[in-house]
């Protein structure tokens, strides 16, 4: 893993040079902290400018036009992993540095100074807006998305229904398929699991600096989230920080008794959907003739009862459990969904009823009794805990 450390930083000296209106020149060597020798294929960046230079075979590397201020200098190398301090540049003086790096820090040494100057080359493969640039964009920008769409080249944005913005970059909107290619979002060093809604409510002038990195570099710092780009966004360490959006994990049971005085009265309700299936029950075994003192009472009336009678004797129960968990279960903040509690309270009754018929006919007394079990006991039980996992808030 690449490990990314800011070190003490050394002010270096320089002397004037007659190009500050351009910029100044700053360039040296990058040698090992402990051999001495050269470091050679170490990538050096002055981020906020977007300049790039990789050291030679000498260690030697050089920016051109860099104007004064305080800029952050990044290294990248393979051995020695992500590095970063402070670079001060004085207005019209040039400045040649010796940088000695290890794998704990950059440092910076001052040596004679070269303000010899030369053209601009090479570009960055990431683009950064400032705290200046950003500056004249609060009141007038409504969303980070526009401070982006403002300096970032490529960029394209648009608000859905819910006003959720939708921050693409060249290249991801030539792949969309559905919804919005949104690039990974990172905040101070922390990846935004719902960037959409970040984009749209952190308030511009909170932000510090923001980067967008393309997917071909995004994707080696960030992983395969970054598929689309990243968006690296830092915020302002002396105003309100922007706070990530937390990831809403999906909660089972869904509704939280934290929002009520009280607990579930699974008590209660579990005896009121017993009584209920229970009259139920009798009220069907009567409609089957099945019910002790009813004519065909003895033998096997409950295998011979036709589709209609067999319906009620299931029906009948299954409503009176289902009156009970809801007149007995509600609270003052909830109630049990109905559609739910009907369809998980069916389920026991109907393999209880099948079972006991199964018996009935093969005369085996043990399915007859499991039958019995599943009616009286198991559907009231299934009632009560559906009626519990599964709530309403009331109106």
């Amino acid at each position: 893993m690449r490990a990314s450390r800011v070190a003490p930083f050394l002010i270096a000296l320089a002397f004037p040079s007659g190009l500050a209106a351009q910029g100044m020149r700053v360039s040296g060597r990058l040698l090992d902290a402990g051999s001495g020798a050269a470091v050679e294929g170490a990538l050096l960046e002055i981020v906020a400018l977007q300049l790039q230079s990789v050291t030679d075979s000498a260690g030697g590397f050089a920016f051109e036009s860099v104007p004064g201020g305080v800029h952050l200098l990044r290294l990248r190398h393979l051995a020695y992993g992500e590095l970063a301090d402070t670079l001060r540049v004085e207005e019209g003086r040039g400045l040649v540095l010796q940088l000695r790096v290890s794998v704990r820090a950059l440092e910076l040494e001052p040596i004679e100074v070269d303000a010899a100057q030369r053209p601009r080359t090479g570009a960055s493969r990431s683009y950064v807006v400032t705290r200046d640039q950003i500056e004249p964009m609060i009141g007038r920008a409504h969303h980070i998305g526009d401070v982006a769409r403002a300096y970032i080249p490529g960029a394209s944005v648009s608000e859905g229904r819910n006003r959720a913005v939708c921050l693409e970059f060249r290249g991801a909107r030539g792949g969309r398929t559905t919804g919005c290619n949104l690039p990974l979002v990172v905040v101070d060093g922390v990846p935004i699991p719902a960037p959409a809604q970040f984009l749209r409510d952190t308030p511009v002038q909170d932000l510090e600096r923001i980067e967008f990195v393309p997917a071909s570099e995004g994707a080696a710092r960030y992983g395969m989230g970054a598929g689309y780009g990243a968006l690296v966004i830092e915020t302002r360490r002396s105003g309100i920080r922007a706070r990530p959006v937390p990831v809403q994990a999906p909660r089972f049971p869904a509704y939280q008794w934290s929002r009520e005085s009280g607990s579930h009265p699974s008590g209660r309700t579990f005896v009121a959907a017993a009584i209920g299936s229970a009259a139920g029950l009798a009220a069907g075994l009567a409609t089957v003739g099945c019910f002790p003192g009813s004519a065909g009472a003895e033998g096997r009336c409950i295998s011979d009862a036709d589709a209609s009678s067999a319906l009620s004797a299931l029906l009948l129960p299954l409503a009176g459990a289902i009156a009970g968990v809801q007149l007995f279960g509600a609270t003052d903040g909830s109630r049990g969904q109905l559609l739910t509690a009907v369809i998980a309270t069916a389920l026991p009754l109907a393999l209880g009823y099948a079972m006991y018929v199964d018996g009935e006919r093969s005369e085996f007394p043990g399915s007859r009794t499991i039958g019995a079990t599943l009616v009286v006991l198991g559907a009231p039980f299934v009632a009560t805990v559906t009626d519990r996992l599964f709530r309403r808030a009331r109106d």
